[in-house]
């Protein structure tokens, strides 16, 4: 433990030392070549991973072989992708150029479709699934980490759509083309193309 601070207090003192020999432009660009290299080490293995696309670090991954990414992509730092393949046909696909905020989380056990120039804010959440049926009274007694994963429906995201921050996708909803989605809001129900759905649950204020 001693070890580990003094080490910690010698990374410190040189980052420090650092700003005066360094501008800030180069911690930048090293810190890009960083994530690109993060990138590479973890894009291998997904069923498709486009060109030009980043993710950054501290992603929690699983079933990444079912997960599909698009070209120019970015994902943001301690994000996680998850796809669990319970009924044998699991498919989480992301199209190009969508752009996801810091610790978004998006899990699947069905189907999640995300067309392309998505934007997100941070903390969102895309979830086709649940640990259990919320109708199922026995599994509902039950630890819910013993509850199996259920699906009510797809996930279906158009083209061009905003998911402000900190936004709930759940499953079984539709997200037209060119549809916003304000901050904080739990949509449980479809969106029409170039509707705003704000609130919890959202409901449509313009469309």
């Amino acid at each position: 433990m001693v070890l580990k601070s003094l080490l910690s207090m010698i990374a410190f003192k040189l980052g420090y030392l650092g700003a005066f020999l360094f501008p800030y432009s180069i911690v930048c660009k090293f810190k890009g070549w960083l994530e690109i290299i993060y990138t590479g080490y973890i894009s291998r293995g997904f069923k498709h991973f486009g060109r030009n696309s980043k993710i950054e670090h501290g992603l929690h991954l699983a079933g990444k072989q079912y997960i599909s990414i698009g070209d120019n992509v970015f994902i943001g730092k301690n994000s996680a992708l998850t796809a669990f393949n319970v009924a044998g046909n699991v498919e989480l696909s992301i199209g190009n150029r969508c752009m996801f905020g810091y610790d978004n989380h998006i899990t699947c056990c069905n189907k999640i479709i995300i067309g392309n120039d998505l934007r997100t804010g941070k903390s969102v959440l895309i979830s086709d699934n649940a640990h259990g049926d919320p109708k199922n009274l026995d599994q509902r007694k039950m630890n819910p980490n013993d509850r199996p994963l259920y699906s009510k429906d797809p996930i279906i995201i158009g083209d061009c759509v905003w998911i402000g921050e900190r936004a709930v996708i759940l499953g079984g909803v539709k997200i037209g083309n060119g549809a916003i989605v304000g901050a904080n809001s739990v949509v449980t129900h479809d969106i029409p193309e170039n509707g705003i759905a704000v609130g919890c649950p959202a409901r449509i204020i313009m469309h």
